[in-house]
């Protein structure tokens, strides 16, 4: 309800339009398109502390509605562009909706059009560019007025799917309870002993609070690649969405010496055909569970995956605010801290929105990819399968990885994502192999580049020395860098038995990670797979005469 809230969630749609616009028809447009769908003129102002829902009768709404002419220049577009797309919704006062026409010359033009996720999803992108290309014919053919004399109105709105989801909840299940209460109490056994978010090792201290900065960089996995991905989710009657949730989850697994790995994913929530042409906040997160085992063959994980994911994704009525009230009323599963997601680290976005060409009267239309994300979580890999984000790879699977700016530079990222390819290409061509032995570090790097038996203390010094920035991403503990492991040991020695540097070193981990809710080998575990990570990481790598990718314990 904080009317600067984060952009992250924001629904935006930039078109660019080449060619005569009218731009008072398309300003006209908009405005049906907003008398059209209730969920665009939706506001929730408090009612005794809590919010409800108001909807906004449409000429009200179309009264304080504002589309801005805003004349600019190439390299002054994309900023332009974020200064409609980037600001908050003040949720409890006008609806949540933004537009802006923006010139660049009599002949082209950018539309940005921006809506709070609380009134549309990605989904509802579909009906919004449909409903657009209609009204504009419309007003270029003399149709002003009301939606009803350019077509008829939707089958169903966003206030009738909220009733009729609140009253299926609210039925009769199996045993006795409600539908609400059978999914929260599977929520609560399937998620009840999580413990923390499992966390790659970043590049900098987590702040106290998420700001929500995001970078984004490419991920692109060759054609023969991607064909023998599909193969692989045909064979074991699953499909790519599972193949690249599985592959994350042992990236992430692996990154981070965490054998327990939830990944959220967004989830459309549109299988019924009248939810089709709805714009609305249809979709939901679902945390998606896998507990790794690194001597299991892939295929056979990849089947496991597969049940789990089914299961979980049956379960995907109740909100995932739900889901962790739920948890933290039953004291199972991590506790929220502050605006930090409690349950995952990482998201998984299959975007197979399909976003219809759209043929404006006298207009050459194309879809303008955002050129920046905001950060939901640390890391969102999303995957474009067909290209349907407009780019055309020739037959090699694409996709992008949003990054909190705040946690990894660009070239962190950058890694993560050369390790994911790294890790599907050798997926495609040993899934047999155990997912221990799965090639994550390209040749030239390497995930063991110290002896396993070398002491740790030597270790934390080694890494201190090259990257003492790096930070020990332990769940549930304070970020902390090995810069400062290594001066809070060296300043313990002192005060222990003989200068001991192991005993100064439990010192300091004790002192420094004591929120860490493991033991002390545990957290020596964890320092040992970052200090690997930290000394593999980047072009000038240190590498030993081998190259081997199992994650070893301390």
């Amino acid at each position: 309800m904080d009317p600067s809230s984060s952009s992250a969630y924001n629904v935006g749609l930039t078109l660019e339009l080449d060619g005569p616009l009218d731009i008072p028809a398309l300003t006209g447009a908009l405005g049906d398109v907003i008398a059209r769908h209730e969920s665009l003129r939706t506001r929730y102002p408090l009612h005794e502390g809590r919010p409800v829902q108001v909807i906004i009768p449409a000429v009200d709404a179309l009264r304080g509605f504002r589309v801005a002419l805003v004349d600019t220049t190439p390299d002054r577009v994309e900023e332009e562009i974020a200064a409609v797309v980037e600001p908050g919704f003040d949720l409890t006062g006008p609806s949540a909706v933004r537009a802006a026409i923006l010139r660049l010359a009599s002949d082209h033009h950018l539309l940005v059009f921006v809506v709070h996720h609380i009134n549309a999803d990605g989904g509802s992108l579909r009906p919004l560019a449909r409903d657009l290309t209609t009204a504009y014919r419309a007003r270029i053919g003399g149709q002003a007025g009301p939606w009803t004399a350019a077509v008829s109105p939707t089958r169903v709105q966003y206030a009738d799917y909220a009733i009729w989801h609140a009253e299926r909840l609210s039925a009769e299940a199996s045993g006795g309870i409600t539908g609400e209460q059978a999914q929260l109490e599977y929520w609560e056994q399937r998620l009840g002993t999580v413990r923390e978010p499992a966390v790659i090792p970043t590049d900098r201290p987590r702040p106290v609070e998420p700001r929500h900065r995001g970078g984004v960089v490419d991920v692109s996995v060759p054609p023969e690649t991607a064909t023998v991905l599909k193969h692989l989710a045909r064979v074991n009657n699953t499909t790519q969405f599972v193949v690249m949730h599985a592959a994350l989850a042992v990236l992430i697994g692996r990154l981070s010496g965490s054998e327990d790995i939830v990944i959220g994913t967004p989830f459309a929530g549109r299988d019924d055909p009248a939810l089709a042409d709805m714009v609305g906040m249809l979709a939901t997160t679902v945390p998606l569970r896998t507990r790794l085992r690194l001597d299991e063959p892939f295929d056979e994980l990849l089947r496991r995956v597969r049940t789990e994911d089914v299961t979980d994704l049956a379960h995907a009525d109740v909100a995932f605010d739900q889901i962790v009230d739920h948890l933290n009323r039953a004291e199972k599963g991590p506790a929220r801290r502050g605006r930090h997601n409690p349950l995952f680290s990482v998201m998984l976005s299959y975007q197979n929105l399909d976003i219809p060409a759209m043929r404006l009267d006298g207009l050459s239309v194309r879809l303008r990819p955002p050129s920046s994300f905001a950060a939901k979580v640390d890391l969102e890999v999303m995957v474009y399968p067909d290209d349907l984000d407009g780019v055309d790879r020739g037959g090699a699977l694409g996709g992008q990885i949003a990054y909190d700016t705040d946690l990894f530079d660009r070239a962190g990222a950058e890694r993560i994502a050369e390790r994911y390819q790294n890790l599907l290409i050798d997926i495609a061509a040993r899934p047999g192999t155990p997912v221990g032995d799965l090639s994550v570090w390209a040749d030239g790097q390497s995930a063991e580049v110290v002896d396993d038996e070398q002491p740790l203390h030597e270790l934390v010094s080694t890494v201190a020395a090259a990257a003492p920035d790096a930070v020990i991403g332990i769940p549930g503990a304070p970020s902390v860098t090995f810069a400062d492991l290594e001066a809070t040991s060296v300043a313990m020695a002192f005060s222990v038995p003989d200068e001991d540097p192991s005993e100064a070193l439990t010192v300091a981990v004790t002192t420094l990670l004591a929120d860490a809710d493991r033991t002390i080998d545990e957290v020596f575990a964890c320092i040992r797979t970052a200090a690997t990570t930290a000394l593999s990481g980047g072009a000038d790598a240190m590498t030993g005469e081998s190259r081997r990718n199992r994650v070893k314990r301390a």
